[in-house]
């Protein structure tokens, strides 16, 4: 998994750092006039979307529509919406290590971005969860999930490919789960101080942003081994303020085992 997300890292100071992750199959993604043609597509039917026309937009199915197979589809969502906050570190990234590319390249970074810029417009637009997740997650998914799509995306393509590649089912789900998890439990404070030890206990109430996002990554690791999920988000809320223990142990032993 490690190799898989080749990462990419530049420090342009002391105090911060810009993080990439899939970067050689980033740059490739951004230098295809495939990509130029499913970003033109997605934006007119978000834009769509936001005069009225096109009611039933979803993120996921537009891209199955334009990939066809589901892995490359969680693929190119997992790579070109790595970030969709107003930064997109991803872009930034590519300024700062300089990287060049074809005409493709530069086209489709613009083109990323706007994408980005009304995806958030939407997102601002529906605010609440249950209204913006029909419309950016696969429909299947239960439970109100966040704005930030790339916790579910990413897992989501991970345990695919990790699976593809012969790794066993369980394995797959928890390697991805796993890193979703940890990155969440690491930043729940800003001192790292759970960098080598997890938080016992999670209060929803204070913690309701990162328990979504732990979910999401939960649902989204599941749906790449082709599992189905037990748990729904009311049970993370109520077990994560117990034991942050026993909640991840009923998450390795759910899907991987059903």
């Amino acid at each position: 998994m490690v190799t898989l997300l080749d990462t990419g890292v530049r420090i342009p100071n002391l105090t911060s750092y810009i993080f990439v992750a899939f970067k050689n199959d980033y740059i490739k993604l951004l230098s295809s006039d495939i990509t130029t043609k499913y970003l033109n597509n997605l934006q007119k039917e978000m834009n769509d979307y936001l005069l009225g026309i096109n009611p039933n937009f979803n993120l996921w199915e537009v891209t199955l529509a334009h990939y066809k197979k589901t892995e490359l589809s969680s693929k190119v969502l997992a790579i070109l919406f790595q970030d969709t906050s107003s930064a997109k570190l991803h872009l930034l990234y590519l300024e700062k290590a300089r990287i060049q590319g074809n005409p493709s390249f530069y086209v489709n970074k613009d083109l990323l971005s706007k994408t980005i810029d009304t995806m958030n417009l939407m997102f601002d637009y529906t605010k609440i969860g249950r209204y913006f997740q029909p419309l950016f997650y696969p429909r299947s998914l239960k439970g109100s999930l966040n704005r930030a799509i790339y916790h579910f995306y990413v897992p989501m393509y991970l345990s695919m490919k990790l699976k593809t590649l012969g790794v066993s089912k369980e394995m797959a789900y928890t390697a991805a789960l796993l890193l979703n998890l940890t990155y969440e439990f690491i930043t729940t404070t800003s001192d790292y101080r759970y960098l080598l030890v997890d938080p016992e206990r999670l209060d929803h109430r204070e913690h309701e942003w990162k328990i979504k996002d732990i979910y999401a990554g939960y649902l989204g690791a599941a749906m790449g081994i082709e599992r189905t999920t037990s748990k729904e988000l009311q049970f993370f809320n109520d077990s994560f303020a117990i034991s942050t223990k026993e909640t991840v142990k009923a998450m390795l032993m759910d899907p991987a085992n059903n």
